[in-house]
C-alpha cells in the first residue's frame, strides 16, 4: 500500500511540475492538465494524479506532520 503526501506546485515549465514536499523537491509528469503554481497536488510514479483542495492537502499535510515525530 502506498501512501500519496500532498505537494505545492512551485513551478510548472510545459508537461512537468516541481512539486515541494516540505523543502524537497521533485519533479512529476503534468500530462495535459491545466496546473499551475500554488496548486497542491497527489503524485503517484511520477505522474500526477489528482489536483486537491487548498484546504484539503493542508488539513491532510498537517495531519501526516502529527503522524511523525519530530527529530
Amino acid at each position: 500500500m502506498c501512501i500519496a503526501f500532498p505537494g505545492k506546485i512551485v513551478k510548472v515549465e510545459a508537461d512537468t511540475a516541481t512539486i515541494d514536499y516540505l523543502g524537497e523537491t521533485k519533479e512529476a509528469n503534468v500530462g495535459n492538465t491545466k496546473l499551475k503554481e500554488g496548486d497542491y497536488v497527489l503524485v503517484q510514479a511520477g505522474f500526477v494524479i489528482k489536483k486537491l483542495d487548498k484546504n484539503e492537502a493542508k488539513e491532510s499535510i498537517k495531519l501526516l506532520k502529527s503522524l511523525v515525530p519530530e527529530s
